[in-house]
């Protein structure tokens, strides 16, 4: 017997048994786990891999990796972020957040990249569930209309929140700044009567007029709006100039267009000195 078939020989199968898997594909899926879960620890992306990963049909052998495995490439699967266009053309409306992680070609890859997709899935329904939601307690009025003009309603598609409000005035959490909206005195005789009610920031740079709707048919917001001020606003300096009230709202800005400010109605923003 030669001296290699004797090394060959005293050495165990397992030890020289080629792995089914390389670590760029434990890579993948270590970056796959942990864009479903940031928080997840070194031994809960193990065990989702060789429990859960691996109970996909012809990827039992997952379940042979080893927490040591995880531990050698970790560092490794958390450093390496490459641009996934594939990821990014099925789920668009995540924004780019899959455009960071890498899930490549090949069998262990491909089950990464449907591991991926599937958390990504769930994070757009989420979002969307909650900014629909979200949507529900706000009244949406164009910004510039004058007293004497009644505008249109703005659609919802025009609405674009942004996380993080670049408007001059007093800023509150998620973009949102403080508005001051009044309404007009009571005109004995006249107390159903709808006039325009004034809105506008601290520093003046956003107002307008929130007019009731023309034809009296979709006065919704507008009746919000004006019974929050009924509720609890405060009278002005004027005696008999009406009620004002204090409000949370978003701007939309919309380059070349008309700006849309939406106005929460959920509750009322804190009095203001101004």
């Amino acid at each position: 017997m030669s001296e290699k078939e004797a090394t060959e020989a005293a050495t165990p199968a397992a030890a020289v048994e080629k792995k089914a898997w390389t670590n760029e594909d434990l890579i993948s899926l270590i970056q796959a786990v942990k864009f479903s879960n940031k928080e997840a620890s070194q031994r809960q992306v193990h065990t989702e891999i060789t429990t859960v990963m691996s109970k996909t049909s012809s990827f039992e052998f997952l379940s042979d990796i080893t927490l040591n495995d995880v531990k050698k490439v970790w560092k490794k699967a958390l450093t390496q972020k490459k641009a996934s266009s594939e990821a990014k053309d099925v789920l668009p409306s995540t924004g780019g957040i899959l455009k960071f992680y890498t899930v490549g070609d090949g069998s262990v890859k491909t089950l990464a990249e449907q591991y991926t997709n599937k958390a990504a899935a769930a994070l757009v329904a989420t979002e969307e569930k909650e900014e629909e939601e979200e949507m529900k307690h706000y009244v949406h009025v164009f910004l510039n209309v004058p007293a004497d003009k009644s505008g249109t309603k703005p659609h919802q598609a025009l609405i674009n929140f942004q996380k993080k409000s670049k408007g001059k005035g007093k800023k509150a959490s998620d973009g949102k700044e403080i508005v001051k909206i009044q309404s007009a005195g009571v005109i004995p005789g006249m107390e159903d009567v709808k006039n325009p009610m004034l809105l506008y920031n601290q520093s003046r740079t956003a107002r307008t007029f929130i007019h009731p709707d023309e034809n009296g048919e979709d006065d919704e917001g507008y009746d919000k709006i004006k019974a929050l001020i009924e509720e609890a606003g405060k009278s002005g300096v004027v005696t008999g100039g009406g009620l004002k009230a204090y409000f949370y709202a978003k701007i939309s800005k919309r380059p070349g267009e008309q700006d849309v400010i939406s106005i929460d109605v959920k509750e009322l923003a804190p009095a203001q000195a101004w």
